[in-house]
């Protein structure tokens, strides 16, 4: 075999180890715990180590297609799959999908209902995949909400819907929006006359943007969940190091599992994760450059604009220019 192929090979091959183990993190329970207290309302003021009980079963992890009609055929576990199709359209997959439960008061406040919500959780490395990423995060919701008929609701009894929420993991996100939590839903809007809010039940879609910093954060005041999420995929830090600020500033009790996910992803090496940094650079590079052209920019101001976004070197600029 071609030495050059069989490094591409070899490198294709450890990246899709180091997705795989960034799944395998995010899936143990008290990290989802952590980012449902971040990012999901109904948990909104809860400490992660109380919410943890309230997930359902075992996470799925990479194994439920996300294509209208594969959602609901696979075999559930726990009231939960990870694959969702029809004939034609193809296949793509959940990275983390779970249900967890949230308790709500009853109306003689007293007893405690359970609310079931569903929640995928996905880990992206490239924030400009060639389209607006909250759109693939509003279709991933989509079928989460269409492939419900058949197994949490029949016939026309849509009041039996659960809400789904989409969390996006951007561990590379550009500049502009680095250390931010974005969130898009549905919000009613009186356009006409006088209606007292309330009496629909529409808030059944989330989608969430969790945009890690550039840099593992120094935490002086509140921990974050984005602060904490870079810290357990920093290929800055050992992995000691990682587990300690776990445990002493978010925390996260040590387990064996979380270590060893921890340790596995340290052994990939910073070669193959600089490969992936770079080539989602590039990606963004190509975007932002096509972006520019459309409105008429200028070589010079393209170069200004890949400096400031990219935070790279007049020399770097023009190199990309030319290669793109």
């Amino acid at each position: 075999m071609d030495i050059q192929l069989s490094k591409a090979l070899w490198a294709t091959e450890k990246i899709q180890e180091y997705d795989n183990n960034i799944k395998f993190i995010l899936s143990q329970k008290i990290i989802l715990a952590h980012i449902l207290a971040g990012t999901v309302k109904e948990f909104s003021g809860m400490k992660p180590e109380k919410i943890v009980p309230y997930i359902e079963g075992e996470p799925q992890i990479g194994s439920i297609p996300v294509e209208a009609g594969l959602t609901n055929t696979c075999s559930k576990i726990h009231g939960s799959n990870t694959v969702d199709a029809v004939p034609a359209e193809g296949s793509v997959t959940y990275d983390v999908k779970f249900y967890v439960r949230y308790p709500v008061k009853q109306e003689n406040g007293r007893e405690k209902k359970l609310i079931k919500l569903l929640i995928d959780i996905e880990a992206q490395k490239d924030f400009y995949p060639g389209y607006d990423l909250v759109t693939r995060g509003i279709y991933y919701a989509a079928r989460q909400i269409s492939a419900q008929k058949g197994t949490e609701f029949e016939k026309s009894n849509y009041n039996e819907i659960k809400k789904v929420y989409s969390i996006w993991i951007c561990l590379y996100p550009p500049k502009y929006c680095e250390n931010t939590i974005m969130r898009y839903h549905l919000q009613e809007h009186i356009v006409n006359g006088n209606v007292s809010k309330g009496h629909f039940r529409y808030d059944l879609l989330e989608v969430i943007l969790v945009n890690l910093p550039h840099k593992v954060l120094e935490e002086k005041t509140e921990p974050t969940l984005n602060g904490m999420l870079k810290t357990l995929f920093s290929s800055e830090l050992s992995k000691e190091t990682i587990m300690n600020r776990l445990e002493n500033i978010y925390h996260i009790p040590k387990s064996e599992k979380l270590e060893g996910g921890i340790q596995t992803m340290c052994n990939f090496g910073e070669a193959i994760l600089e490969q992936g940094i770079e080539q989602g650079i590039e990606q963004g590079v190509r975007a932002m450059i096509n972006i520019c052209k459309k409105f008429g920019k200028t070589d010079n101001e393209i170069k200004e604009a890949l400096k400031e976004e990219f935070q790279l070197t007049v020399q770097q600029a023009e190199e990309y220019m030319k290669k793109l």
